[in-house]
């Protein structure tokens, strides 16, 4: 099975001429559930020569674990890749993992800091280290569609919907944003118990859209999952 990592890697597009344009339909992969893979479509992108640095890895320090009271997640992005026009819609869920009640949760998007991309492996490897409160993104408020939670208690989980419109991000060109890889995702911000709100995020759900150049040259690709099971005898053996 490709993990993760290994998936970024692919959606890393050269900019220059020789770029021959790929871009696997990003499933999410910071917050996505495993069902929303098989929604996506896939257009590809050559990536650069992978280099192993398994022994990085193997003595690298895992990421602090997700603590916001929030969990916020990603079930479906409706784009896989940033639009020319039109909007994108996100799916998902919150729960409330603390032991107070939560109110008027609202769901905003957020677009990379700087709206600077990732365009080589090791920015995407780096950046699946990066500590679950960084802030990497600018939200987006008083555009689009926020999502509104009204009451969440303790233990429960909610349904949300976001839409933002694309001419909502602020890239230096509209019409032709740097390619790569930006950071994407979900703020969920609320009024917790007696705390007083404020605008630092409450949760967080994070993923990464991609940016293709709009001259790169499209092929024709398949992603292909490999299923493993036991193979199972008859008391015959057959």
């Amino acid at each position: 099975m490709v993990g993760p990592r290994r998936f970024l890697r692919a959606l890393v597009a050269r900019s220059g001429p020789a770029t021959v344009g790929v871009t696997l339909a990003l499933p999410l992969a910071l917050s996505l559930s495993p069902a929303a893979v098989a929604g996506a479509s896939a257009t590809v992108t050559t990536a650069g020569p992978v280099v192993t640095r398994t022994a990085a890895r193997a003595a690298a320090v895992p990421p602090e674990p997700d603590l916001a009271p929030l969990r916020v997640k990603i079930s479906s992005m409706s784009k896989a890749t940033l639009p020319r026009r039109g909007s994108i819609k996100l799916r998902g869920t919150v729960t409330n993992r603390s032991d107070v009640t939560w109110t008027t949760v609202k769901l905003y998007t957020f677009l990379g800091a700087d709206l600077t991309p990732m365009s080589d492996p090791a920015a995407l490897d780096a950046a699946m280290d990066v500590p679950y409160d960084d802030q990497v993104g600018e939200r987006l408020v008083n555009v689009g569609e926020p999502g509104l939670i009204e009451v969440l208690e303790p233990g429960e989980s909610a349904s949300y919907v976001v839409k933002v419109p694309v001419d909502a991000f602020d890239f230096p060109d509209p019409e032709q944003p740097e390619p790569g890889v930006y950071w994407f995702g979900i703020h969920a911000l609320g009024q917790g118990g007696a705390l007083a709100r404020d605008s630092i995020a409450d949760g967080r759900a994070r993923t990464f859209l991609p940016v293709v150049a709009r001259d790169a040259k499209k092929v024709s690709a398949a992603l292909v999952v490999p299923m493993v099971h036991r193979i199972r005898y008859d008391s015959d053996g057959s």
